[in-house]
């Protein structure tokens, strides 16, 4: 174990990024960046002004939603005829 966090403030701040991390890594997608991740956890908590414009990070996620759809629906063209006819 690790002697950095001592702190109860500092052991349960590492428990909050324990588990952001189980939830990003159950639910990743190709190009997941931890920096830029961190960076907009820096500037929510703070209240800085936002990196990039709301309407872009929407556009993003539709995007990557979109992506993983076409992901899915090309695997289960390919596998389910494989599972039914087996």
């Amino acid at each position: 174990m690790s002697d950095n966090f001592t702190t109860d403030a500092e052991k349960a701040s590492y428990g909050i990024g324990l588990q952001m991390g189980e939830q990003l890594k159950s639910n990743p997608f190709e190009g997941l960046n931890l920096n830029s991740v961190f960076e907009g956890m820096k500037d929510a908590y703070a209240g800085s002004a936002f990196q990039v414009e709301i309407p872009e990070i929407q556009a993003a996620f539709e995007k990557l939603t979109k992506r993983s759809k076409l992901v899915v629906k090309k695997n289960l063209k390919y596998f389910l005829p494989k599972v039914l006819h087996s």
